[in-house]
């Protein structure tokens, strides 16, 4: 398959929905993941994730400092390897991974398929969620008029 952004070389990894060649994931500054062995180019999981982490998050402002209080692995270590040493790696790096995986992923929050059977339920959920936020927001910003149209459609949805 062809890279989808120069349509010239071919693709290698599919990032963000679109399958990009080496060239442009260097272009796009994505070059830490890309190694090359034996002259040809190839990615490998491993390289990709802790490519990213280290791009994003390591710096030389100490990121060994924390560490996992169950395995002792440091965030430097999580991101050379690209492998978390155990389950609680990922509260431990919590603040440290979050950037990295908003790069990777594009969004923080999970918003995968519904299941037919709970459908309407979740978007109802959600809605109600959304709502409440904005809700919020306006009468942080003294938008009454708008929070009070918020409140009405919040009760419309408890009701029906």
């Amino acid at each position: 398959m062809l890279c989808q952004k120069c349509n010239k070389s071919e693709a290698v990894t599919k990032y963000r929905d679109i399958y990009l060649c080496v060239n442009c994931l260097i272009e796009l500054g994505i070059k830490s993941i890309v190694s090359t062995s034996s002259g040809a180019d190839s990615l490998e999981l491993d390289n990709i994730i802790s490519g990213i982490l280290n791009s994003a998050t390591v710096t030389n402002t100490g990121a060994d400092i924390v560490r996992c209080e169950m395995c002792g692995a440091s965030f430097r270590d999580f991101a050379e390897s690209g492998k978390a040493g155990c389950a609680k790696c990922y509260s431990a790096f919590y603040s440290k991974l979050l950037p990295s995986l908003q790069k990777i992923h594009g969004n923080v929050s999970h918003t995968g398929k519904i299941p037919a059977s709970a459908a309407n339920h979740v978007k109802k959920q959600r809605e109600i969620e959304n709502l409440k936020s904005s809700l919020s927001k306006a009468i942080e910003t003294q938008e009454f008029e708008q929070a009070a149209e918020i409140r009405d459609k919040l009760k419309q949805l408890a009701e029906g």
